[in-house]
């Protein structure tokens, strides 16, 4: 809503209305929703790489006039859902002479997720006998898995997993917003379940610790080359491919989360009769990273080497700002409220996930790999394997 533009609803309010019915039914509703969903997946018997990348945004801006007499409510909600899978079958071939000598699975994952309500300077925003709302919610749901089955001649075997993510809910008010029974601004970010996966089982034949150490190079040299066909990524793969060596799984997954409410110093708020409510809150729920290597006993493992490496970094942050005189050079938000004030942020982590516990227990059984790596082959979207 632009700075010249003006909306203004004239439904008229019954007499006994109850804000609770209002806002059931609002008076004037802005609203912006957007939704990703990206499932990428690759499955070959010697290397597959599956590389998603997603973005969703939703927004309200307002820079003019919104007046009603009923609830004024301005919402943005943003979904995005991710689900990458690479899977590596290293079957032992019928004919001699044509196993793999290196078995790799890469699942590479980035995106970003906004939802934003702005309320500018220069905004007036009114509910003459009612409430105003605004509430920005982000909502994300990530799957990322790799896992490998290394045939008994292969000498190299590595499953990689990559994250980067991030997510914010904003709402800002900067302008005159009023409503005699509520003002309220919120923002929720809501992660359902993001959950990151790296398999690796190798099952080394009799070989040499220096044919060993020339296999796991040219693997190495191969996953540093993704990087110039994988934009944004160059520097991860360059830290996985220096531990690329037999037996090797490795995890990288970083995600930040943010929720934010800033009233600014030229706003205005005013409930007079009401309320003004102002929270923001974070939620990271079953949420399992993991890195998983091992070498198959009872197998001739000379110059192999099983190593696991995980790196987490998640950050979840929840923040409610009031501009205060000293940080305005002297102005400062007003706000005003005939029943209270009140301000919360909230961050959580949930630990107590049973079903993700199961999920994941489930995935790491070598059963499992066969199906793991038939939906891989049989679903849809399919990501490229680049030629070794």
């Amino acid at each position: 809503v632009g700075k010249s533009a003006a909306l203004t609803s004239t439904l008229a309010m019954a007499a006994n209305h109850q804000l609770a019915d209002d806002k059931k039914n609002p008076a004037m509703a802005l609203t912006a929703v957007s939704s990703a969903a990206n499932t990428v997946s690759a499955a070959n018997s010697s290397a597959a790489v599956a590389y998603a990348g997603t973005s969703s945004s939703a927004a309200v801006d307002v820079q003019g006039t919104l007046a009603a007499h009923g609830v004024i409510d301005m919402s943005a909600q943003s979904a995005d859902t991710m689900n990458v899978k690479a899977a590596s079958d290293g079957a032992d071939p019928t004919a001699a002479g044509t196993a793999a000598k290196v078995n790799a699975a890469i699942a590479v994952a980035t995106g970003e997720n906004t939802a934003t309500v702005n309320v500018g300077k220069t905004a007036k925003v009114n509910s003459a006998a009612s409430g105003v709302y605004a509430a920005a919610a982000a909502v994300n749901t990530i799957d990322v898995a790799s896992q490998v089955n290394a045939n008994t001649a292969a000498v190299g075997a590595t499953a990689v997993s990559v994250l980067d993510y991030t997510s914010d809910a904003a709402v800002t008010l900067d302008g005159q917003v009023s409503g005699p029974l509520a003002v309220a601004g919120t923002a929720t970010n809501k992660t359902n379940h993001s959950n990151l996966t790296s398999n690796n089982a190798l099952t080394p034949a009799a070989g040499s610790a220096s044919q060993t150490a020339i296999e796991a190079a040219a693997l190495d040299t191969y996953v540093k080359s993704l990087g110039t066909t994988y934009s944004g990524i160059t520097d991860k793969l360059r830290t996985a491919g220096n531990l690329l060596r037999a037996g090797a799984a490795i995890g990288i997954g970083s995600e930040k989360n943010t929720a934010a409410v800033n009233v600014g110093s030229t706003a205005s708020l005013n409930a007079s009769a009401g309320s003004i409510d102002l929270g923001a809150s974070t939620d990271l729920a079953d949420t399992h990273m993991t890195a998983l290597s091992g070498l198959t006993a009872g197998q001739n493992t000379n110059g192999a080497v099983s190593a696991a490496l995980l790196y987490a970094r998640l950050d979840n942050t929840a923040n409610v700002g009031i501009a205060d005189g000293e940080a305005a050079a002297g102005q400062h938000a007003v706000l005003k409220a005939g029943q209270g004030i009140a301000v919360s942020s909230t961050s959580t982590q949930e630990n107590s996930q049973t079903a993700g516990i199961n999920d994941l227990a489930k995935n790491l059984q070598p059963e499992s790999f066969a199906t793991f790596a038939a939906e891989s082959a049989g679903d849809s979207s399919a990501g490229n394997t680049p030629a070794m």
